[in-house]
Formats: C-alpha cells, sequence, structure tokens
C-alpha cells in the first residue's frame, strides 16, 4: 500500500480525525482497561479466540506497547473529541438497553439501521477482513 494525498479543508480534517484517531483509540483504551479489570486470563481468551477476535486483541494489545502519553493528547487534543466520546458512551447505553428490554427486534432495527449507514462498504470489509485474516493466520505458521 502506497501513500495517497487527499485534499480537504483543514477544518473537514479535523472533525474526521476525531473520529479517526480520537474516537478509535479512546475506544481500544477503554475495551483494554475493561478487560485488564475482569476476572480472565489473557492467554485463555487468545487460546479460545477466533482469528478476528484474536486479531482484535492483538489491535487492542498493540496499543498498550506504546506511549500513553501520545494517546491521552491524541484523545484529549480538543473539545469535540469529548464530546463524541460521550456520544460513544450514549451508543453503548442505547445498545445495551436493547438486552434489558429483551427488544430483539429494536436491536436488529438498529442494526439494519448502520448496515445501510454502511452500504457497499459492508460487503467490501467483508472481504477485506477476510484477507487480513488469512494473511494474519499465515504470520503465525
Amino acid at each position: 500500500m502506497g501513500a495517497k494525498i487527499e485534499e480537504i479543508e483543514a477544518a473537514a480534517h479535523d472533525n474526521a480525525m476525531t473520529y479517526i484517531q480520537a474516537l478509535r483509540h479512546f475506544s481500544t483504551f477503554a475495551f483494554g482497561l475493561h478487560l485488564s479489570r475482569q476476572p480472565v486470563q489473557l492467554s485463555q481468551l487468545l487460546a479460545l479466540s477466533s482469528p478476528i477476535y484474536r486479531l482484535e486483541l492483538a489491535m487492542i494489545g498493540r496499543l498498550f506497547a506504546q506511549d500513553g502519553s501520545l494517546y491521552a493528547d491524541i484523545i484529549a487534543d480538543k473539545p469535540e473529541n469529548l464530546a463524541t466520546i460521550e456520544t460513544l458512551k450514549e451508543s453503548f447505553e442505547q445498545g445495551l438497553d436493547f438486552f434489558k428490554r429483551n427488544d430483539k427486534a429494536g436491536f436488529i432495527k438498529a442494526f439494519e439501521e448502520v448496515h445501510h449507514w454502511f452500504g457497499d462498504y459492508s460487503e467490501q470489509f467483508l472481504k477485506e477482513s477476510r484477507v487480513l485474516l488469512q494473511q494474519a493466520h499465515d504470520s503465525r505458521k
């Protein structure tokens, strides 16, 4: 993969970085923090994980192999980052509410709304992830 230059206004770039960097890094941090405080052994999770979940755990672990100060700076860079992270928290709460209310139909409706938002990218990402998973599997041999 080579680099690609994308022409974009500075404000649009900064807005996109809120989602590409701050939200992603925060959610990865929160997932790792949560796992580290649970009564589970990472080695057992890895042993029982399918390739996609092993890759997800690898991406979480990768974050924690790096400089926490860098990630703190990215996440706290601007107030919009924290406001967007708050909306992620609300999405978690809304998602959990489907199950607290035993609302399978509501969950499926929301699932389909997200599927529609992703559009053709859903199938593209499914294919791309299969290739990535195969490459990850091959590198473990």
